[in-house]
């Protein structure tokens, strides 16, 4: 498992102590592009949550251009009946850095699943996984101590949470 950095969640006048750490697989971006990354309401904080959540994921989307399409997905999945997380819009800072628009996700968790699916206490959460996640392959130094601040991650919520 990766280790996770102290970060700042603020969503309003809410300020969240929480756990940060950089997300992907396929998609794994340094903090000198566009990263994705996962934060943990609970990671230091044991029982907190935001708006129910333990976690949420934070989406750069940086090969979409209009960081709307995963946003838009999830809406029509949930249009449509079918379970999907929620999302939302915020605005990140690290380290003092503007890294602009990200796509707010719910965490595919058991929160999602009670939310879904209430009264079945019998379904199985599957994730795929891999034996060489980036949090084990060889970072800079540079880009692994940026992070060492329960100031450096910002976070805060543009539009409302759906």
């Amino acid at each position: 498992m990766c280790s996770s950095d102290l970060g700042t969640f603020t969503a309003g006048e809410e300020e969240l102590v929480v756990g940060v750490r950089l997300k992907g697989y396929s998609s794994f971006d340094v903090l000198t592009g566009k990263p994705n990354f996962k934060v943990s309401f609970d990671h230091y904080v044991d029982g907190q949550r935001f708006d129910g959540l333990e976690a949420v994921d934070l989406i750069g989307e940086a090969e979409d251009p209009a960081r709307m399409s995963e946003a838009i997905a999830y809406r029509l999945f949930r249009s449509a009946g079918l379970p999907a997380s929620r999302t939302g819009f915020a605005h990140l800072e690290v380290a003092g850095l503007d890294y602009g628009l990200y796509t707010l996700v719910e965490k595919k968790d058991d929160v999602l699943i009670d939310r879904v699916w209430p009264d079945d206490d019998d379904g199985t959460l599957y994730e795929s996984s891999s034996d060489h996640w980036p949090c084990d392959l060889d970072r800079s130094e540079e880009h692994t101590s940026e992070l060492q601040s329960p100031d450096h991650l910002v976070c805060r919520l543009l539009l409302e949470k759906k």
